[in-house]
């Protein structure tokens, strides 16, 4: 393995263990995003963030964005939830989102209603 790919997959890692919030850059750690718990994320203002969910086992992890928020837009990317802030705006948003597991023959989910604090307070 070639001393680059070292690194990227070392920054993978380290951003997945710090909160596993990731820009939407290309993966890499990124200062305006922050998961305080997997139903309260932090957004720097107009910023876009992605944020894992899942816990690295064999399953595959899909989250589903049930309820869409007021003040921002939310998507489901496979295993992330990717949220963006409406231009200007600052406070607190809510959404809802499923997360499924899907492992061999069988499925199981956790619905969860997600608290989203965006701007300088975040």
């Amino acid at each position: 393995m070639s001393r680059r790919m070292l690194q990227l997959a070392l920054i993978g890692a380290l951003s997945l263990l710090l909160g596993g919030c990731l820009d939407n850059l290309g993966g890499l750690a990124s200062f305006g995003c922050k998961r305080v718990k997997s139903t309260e994320l932090q957004v720097a203002q107009d910023a876009s963030c992605k944020f894992r969910y899942g816990y690295g086992d064999v399953a595959k992890y899909v989250v589903v964005v049930t309820r869409q928020p007021t003040f921002g837009d939310a998507s489901g990317q496979g295993p992330y939830l990717k949220y963006t802030a409406k231009p200007g705006f600052n406070g607190e948003d809510q959404l809802r989102i499923r997360v499924e597991r899907r492992g061999i023959g069988h499925i199981q989910w956790q619905d969860l209603s997600v608290t989203v604090k965006v701007g300088s307070n975040a």
